[in-house]
C-alpha cells in the first residue's frame, strides 16, 4: 500500500505526499528492526529533496540517517551526514534540528575516539539548547501577554459601554425636565395675560400634557429596547472574551505536556505555530462577525496542533461544500471550535487504535449547515471515563456556546440551532450538527 502511495504521489507530482511515503517507510522497517532497509529508505528520500531543493525535509533525512548509521555502527559515516547537514542548517536557521544533529555529531566523534572534536560539539550543543530555551520563554511571555492584553481591554470597553449608557439616560431626564419648565412659565404667563381664556388654555394644557404622557411614554419604550440591545451585545462580548482565556488555558497545556516529557523540538513547533493561532483568534474575537474563510484557517490550524500532539490517535479532514464560497459568507467567530475540542478530547484521544474525525460544510435550506464527525469511544464511554469533578458540570466551551447562540437568536431573530448525534447507540462515535443562516458579507 504505501509503495502505490508513492506510484500516486509521483504520478501527480505530489511533494508532500513522497515525504510522506519516506516518513511511513522508515516507521515500518523501524518496528520491525530492519536498520539496513531504513537507511536504504533515507538515502532514496535525501536523493528526492536534494533534486527537488527542499532543504527542510533534508536537514530531517540527514539527522535520521546519521542516527541509524551509529545504531549500525558506522560512526564514520554518521559524521558526514552530519557535517553536511549542520552547513546546511547553518543556512537555514534550523535551530531545532540543528540541536538534534550537534548532539548525534557528538555521539559519533565519542565512538571513534575523538574527544577533542566531540567536546567542540557538545559545547555548541550547549549553546544552542540555551538559544532554544530563550526562545520558549519567549514565545510564552508573548502568550501571556496577549493574554493580559485582552482582559484589559474588555474591561475598558465594559466600562465605556456603562458611562456611556448612564450619559444616555442623565441626558434624557435633563430635557424632559426643561420641557416640563417651560409648559409650566407658559401656563403662568397665558393665565396673567388672559384669564378670560382660562378655560382654552386648561383644555391646551390638558392636551399638551397628554401629549407629552404619550411621548415620554415612547421614549420609554425605545430606551428600554435600546437598555436590552446594548446589554446582549455586551454579553455576548463578555461570552467572547471568556472564550479566550479558556482556549489559550487548553493550548499551554498541550505546550506543558511536551516540554514536560522533554520533547523539545515538538514544544517548539507547537509554541510557533501556537502564536500564530493566538495572533488569528485575538484579531477575529473583536467583530461579532468574520468571514467563513478566516475562521476556516483557524479551525485547520488549531487541529494542526492538535494533532501534533495526538497524533498516533486520529487523522483529519475537512470537506467544503463547492458552491460555498468562502470569502462571501461570515459567522460568529469561535463557535464551531469548542465541538471540534469535545470530539478530540472526549472522543479520540481515547482510542486504542487511531481514529477519525471530519469537519463538513454544506449548504441546506438557505442554512449553512456544519458537520462534525468523529469515530471515537461516545458520549456515553467518555461520562464513565470522567472525574468526578469534571461530572458535576457541563464543560466551559459548552456552555459558552449555548449562551452565545441564545444571545443571537434573540438579537438577530435566527434560529441558529445545535444537534448532537450518537453513533451506535452512543458507543462508537458523535456526530454534531450546527444549522447557521446563510448569511453574506455586506
Amino acid at each position: 500500500m504505501y509503495n502505490q502511495s508513492l506510484q500516486l504521489a509521483n504520478d501527480i507530482g505530489d511533494e508532500d505526499g513522497v515525504n510522506s511515503y519516506y516518513s511511513n517507510s522508515n516507521k515500518f522497517y523501524s518496528k520491525r528492526g530492519n536498520t539496513k532497509q531504513q537507511i536504504q529508505v533515507q538515502q532514496e528520500a535525501i536523493e528526492f529533496n536534494s533534486s527537488n531543493g527542499n532543504k527542510k525535509a533534508l536537514t530531517d533525512n540527514y539527522n535520521s540517517i546519521a542516527a541509524l548509521s551509529l545504531k549500525d555502527e558506522k560512526p564514520q559515516e554518521a559524521i558526514e551526514y552530519l557535517k553536511q547537514n549542520i552547513v546546511l542548517m547553518d543556512d537555514l536557521g534550523t535551530l531545532e534540528s540543528k540541536e538534534e544533529a550537534l548532539g548525534l555529531i557528538t555521539t559519533a566523534y565519542e565512538q571513534i575516539g575523538d574527544y577533542e572534536s566531540a567536546l567542540k560539539s557538545y559545547q555548541k550543543l550547549v549553546k544552542i539548547q540555551e538559544a532554544n530555551t530563550m526562545e520558549k520563554n519567549k514565545h510564552i511571555q508573548l502568550a501571556s501577554a496577549l493574554s493580559n492584553e485582552l482582559d484589559k481591554k474588555d474591561k475598558i470597553i465594559e466600562l465605556l459601554q456603562t458611562n456611556n449608557d448612564l450619559d444616555k439616560v442623565n441626558a434624557s431626564l435633563r430635557d424632559d425636565q426643561k420641557r416640563e419648565e417651560l409648559k409650566k412659565q407658559s401656563l403662568r404667563d397665558d393665565q396673567k395675560r388672559e384669564e378670560l381664556k382660562k378655560q382654552r388654555i386648561v383644555i391646551y394644557a390638558l392636551a399638551g400634557g397628554f401629549l407629552v404622557l404619550l411621548l415620554a411614554a415612547l421614549l420609554i419604550i425605545r430606551s428600554n429596547r435600546e437598555k436590552r440591545q446594548a446589554n446582549a451585545m455586551l454579553e455576548l462580548k463578555s461570552l467572547r472574551a471568556q472564550m479566550n482565556p479558556h482556549f489559550i488555558f487548553n493550548s499551554l497545556n498541550s505546550v506543558n505536556s511536551f516540554i514536560s516529557k522533554n520533547d523539545d523540538r515538538s514544544a517548539n513547533k507547537y509554541l510557533s505555530q501556537f502564536s500564530r493561532l493566538m495572533r488569528m483568534v485575538l484579531e477575529n474575537s473583536k467583530h461579532d462577525f468574520v468571514s467563513l474563510e478566516s475562521e476556516i484557517e483557524i479551525l485547520k490550524l488549531y487541529l494542526e496542533l492538535e494533532h501534533l500532539r495526538f497524533q498516533d490517535k486520529f487523522d483529519y479532514d475537512f470537506n467544503i461544500g463547492e458552491d460555498i464560497k468562502k470569502d462571501e459568507i461570515e459567522i460568529p467567530p469561535m463557535l464551531i471550535q469548542p465541538f471540534i475540542e469535545n470530539a478530540v478530547w472526549h472522543g479520540l484521544r481515547y482510542l486504542e487504535e487511531k481514529g477519525t474525525l471530519l469537519v463538513s460544510v454544506k449548504k441546506q435550506k438557505g442554512k449553512l449547515l456544519w458537520i462534525i464527525e468523529d469515530n471515537g469511544i461516545g458520549r456515553e464511554k467518555s461520562a464513565e471515563l470522567k472525574t468526578k469533578n469534571q461530572q458535576i458540570g457541563k464543560s466551559t466551551g459548552m456552555k459558552n456556546i449555548d449562551a452565545r447562540l441564545r444571545i443571537l437568536n434573540k438579537m438577530n431573530k435566527t434560529d441558529m440551532q445545535v444537534q448532537v448525534v450518537d453513533l451506535n447507540n452512543g458507543t462508537t462515535g458523535t456526530r454534531v450538527e450546527v444549522s447557521i443562516p446563510y448569511q453574506s458579507i455586506s
